[in-house]
């Protein structure tokens, strides 16, 4: 098993625990997160990328972001959190630059979809080279 699928195992696992009130699973979670996205953000070859988390506060499960750039004006961003969207982990959606906080249209990502991180890949390059679909130019 690959370092990639082994991150996203833990996140995904760590999705599956109480995150709000409980300081322990929450920073099971931070680590996971963060482990996992690095290494996708490896795997993935961006020129450039920013992979971060926002703790928020003790009722939330905190955010992760992963901001990357295949070249300039196509990038795609990540968020994931445990949210109250039921098997939704997050969404992504295309970005013009690391800088870029609003993107194009959200794409949702569901929970099992943190299973299988090479399909995960592939769908965010989708959305990053679809900037016409998205960006509506």
């Amino acid at each position: 098993m690959s370092t990639l699928q082994k991150n996203f195992d833990r996140l995904y696992e760590t999705l599956h625990t109480e995150l709000s009130y409980n300081e322990t699973n929450k920073e099971a979670f931070r680590k996971a997160g963060q482990q996992a996205l690095r290494a996708l953000a490896k795997e993935m070859g961006f020129v450039e990328h920013r992979v971060s988390f926002n703790p928020g506060g003790i009722a939330v499960s905190g955010d992760h972001s992963l901001y990357g750039m295949f070249a300039e004006g196509e990038g795609v961003v990540l968020y994931i959190s445990q949210g109250a969207f039921g098997n939704q982990a997050g969404y992504c959606r295309h970005i013009k630059g690391l800088k870029d906080y609003s993107g194009g249209a959200n794409v949702w990502i569901e929970k099992r979809e943190l299973l299988y991180p090479g399909t995960l890949a592939a769908k965010l390059k989708k959305v990053a080279q679809a900037r016409q679909r998205f960006m509506g130019m």
